[in-house]
């Protein structure tokens, strides 16, 4: 895709010389859980049964659900992050920054337009996004349609 946007281009402005590549940040994939220690790395991969999965979960020594945890940490480890997505149960908020503040000192940081997604699995009429930030976005609930709402908002 990145190549057929740059040649697009260049069919589209014969003017200039040459174009200039689209150039994403590299999409990182990986798990981070909320331990009762912080954020501890889940190692699992795609080839992983689920059964092999939940093992390896059920090992993570769980505490309280801080939604914030995930920008603090990439800040902390100076990564570039275009979009943080975080699955919960219920429980939104148990740290000392909001999500929303937390995310906003990433962005002055590190990816100004870096967005949140907040996954609740269950309502308990939570809101984390803050309603004028277009950066954010709540979720209650999961069905098949939500990995490419998910998918959509972090691209656009």
């Amino acid at each position: 895709m990145p190549g057929r946007v740059a040649r697009d281009l260049a069919k589209s402005n014969r003017s200039e010389s040459r174009a200039i590549p689209f150039r994403p940040l590299p999409i990182i994939h990986f798990i981070v859980a909320r331990s009762a220690m912080g954020i501890t790395r889940v190692n699992v991969s795609p080839r992983m049964r689920l059964a092999e999965v939940i093992k390896v979960i059920e090992r993570i020594p769980m505490g309280g659900t801080d939604c914030a945890l995930p920008m603090l940490w990439a800040a902390r480890n100076k990564l570039k992050v275009s979009g943080f997505v975080t699955y919960t149960d219920s429980e939104t908020w148990a740290g000392n920054i909001h999500p929303a503040q937390a995310l906003r000192q990433y962005r002055s940081e590190f990816v100004g337009d870096a967005k949140a997604v907040v996954v609740g699995m269950t309502s308990n009429g939570f809101t984390l996004a803050d309603p004028n930030d277009r950066g954010m976005l709540d979720v209650v609930g999961f069905d098949t349609s939500v990995p490419t709402l998910i998918a959509n908002f972090i691209r656009d």
